[in-house]
């Protein structure tokens, strides 16, 4: 009696099953086909794309290429003249994450600093804050690299006594803010727009006087609820700051 023989059976997709067992939409697949980056290796008697378990190792190449951030053009480039082995391209991608995943380690301890310092009612000192905007994966959406690289040189040139008396500084700025929020001053006062100058001096020293890293800044804090909660500021606060803010820019016009 002969011994029986398994073959491994070989695996092929169709674009809806492939879509759905790699979690990108059939939208973007059918893109990379027309573009020429990942083609079906056959269709069926139904005209149906049918991609095999070779086609799906090229589409792992192309995601990893995408994460380690070349560009759709690039990557087809690569992957025409001579691309890397797979065991190569995975390599490279395992080694980005591996990147992100301490950059996220540190952010996540910065956050931890921000959060108990807000808990004691004290205000996160700026040397914090900038801190987490350095490590923050968040400030990639609103900052360039070279804006996130002047605002990490800025904090090494203000030095340890400069940054505690902003900490200081702050800290009294926005309990007296926070006081004429309760109390529903005009913020178009003159006592206010005093502490808006003196917002604005701080905010300068935060950016080093760059407007686009201040537009930046004034942008994410629009968007991102959770940092306006982690600098201590409720909607309350935050609401006022802005009419504050919009008084004092609208004189100097």
């Amino acid at each position: 009696m002969e011994p029986s023989v398994n073959k491994a059976k070989r695996m092929f997709f169709k674009v809806g099953d492939l879509g759905k067992a790699t979690g990108i939409s059939v939208r973007a697949l059918h893109h990379y086909e027309e573009i020429g980056l990942f083609l079906p290796s056959t269709r069926n008697d139904g005209g149906h794309r049918v991609y095999s378990e070779k086609d799906v190792e090229r589409l792992q190449q192309i995601i990893s290429l995408k994460q380690l951030g070349l560009s759709l053009e690039d990557i087809g480039r690569c992957l025409s003249e001579k691309a890397p082995p797979l065991l190569e391209t995975i390599r490279m991608h395992r080694q980005q994450v591996l990147e992100r995943r301490d950059q996220l380690a540190q952010l996540y301890d910065q956050l931890l600093i921000l959060e108990r310092t807000l808990e004691t009612g004290a205000t996160p000192s700026v040397q914090e804050l900038l801190k987490t905007i350095e490590v923050t994966t968040m400030f990639d959406k609103y900052f360039t690299k070279a804006q996130l690289e002047e605002i990490k040189t800025r904090r090494e040139t203000l030095g340890d006594e400069q940054l505690k008396k902003y900490q200081s500084d702050w800290a009294d700025l926005m309990a007296q803010v926070r006081k004429h929020t309760k109390a529903a001053t005009d913020p178009s006062s003159r006592e206010v727009q005093a502490l808006a100058e003196k917002w604005n001096t701080l905010v300068k020293a935060f950016s080093g006087g760059n407007a686009h890293i201040e537009v930046k800044l004034g942008e994410m804090y629009r968007k991102e609820p959770t940092m306006r909660e982690h600098a201590g500021m409720d909607p309350e606060l935050y609401g006022y700051v802005g009419q504050m803010m919009g008084y004092y820019h609208k004189s100097k016009v």
